[in-house]
């Protein structure tokens, strides 16, 4: 992707799922400025970047309607407000496993009118207050771990995997690898 020219299969990308992986600021400035129609975004338990390109998500795709930042420690409330800002057409954000907090929930709340979906799975600094606030009609995904509503149910069922020499464990949900 040098100079000026883009390649025809990235202008023209619409989903990019760059899951797990180490990935460079350079990067994904580089993708987001060469694949504006991008729709779909997917950065779960990636790392090695900073909050730049996440900034620059606002700036480069409007037109996203899916993001996915679970587990991107990279992530600042500055983070949140310029993408929610910016990507009025958000219908679907994940924010797990981050230190998200109430600033950032309210301007979700305020910006992302057609938002139909808010993952907030492992976030324990958001007051139920603030939650009241965000659009009804959004599903919201947030674990509650207080001790009378947890249960062994709320865990993923384990399988027993025979692999030769012995037997292991894994746990079954999408994505996920035999531990």
């Amino acid at each position: 992707m040098r100079g000026k020219i883009k390649p025809l299969y990235c202008s023209k990308m619409v989903y990019l799922r760059l899951e797990g992986l180490k990935i460079s600021d350079a990067l994904i400035s580089t993708i987001l400025r060469s694949c504006p129609d991008i729709r779909f975004l997917i950065l779960d338990k990636s790392k090695d970047f900073t909050n730049i390109p996440i900034i620059e998500i606002a700036r480069y795709c409007p037109k996203l309607l899916h993001l996915s930042l679970n587990s991107c420690i990279c992530l600042t409330n500055q983070c949140i407000t310029e993408i929610t800002r910016s990507c009025s057409k958000l219908r679907h954000l994940e924010l797990g496993n981050y230190s998200i907090g109430n600033e950032a929930i309210e301007k979700i709340a305020d910006n992302c009118t057609n938002l139909k979906y808010l993952s907030l799975k492992g976030c324990k600094r958001i007051s139920n207050e603030v939650l009241k606030k965000v659009n009804p009609k959004i599903k919201i995904e947030r674990p509650n771990y207080s001790d009378d509503e947890f249960s062994d149910s709320d865990l993923p069922p384990l399988i027993s995997i025979f692999t030769g020499r012995r037997n292991r464990i894994a746990i079954t949900s999408p994505l996920e690898t035999t531990i």
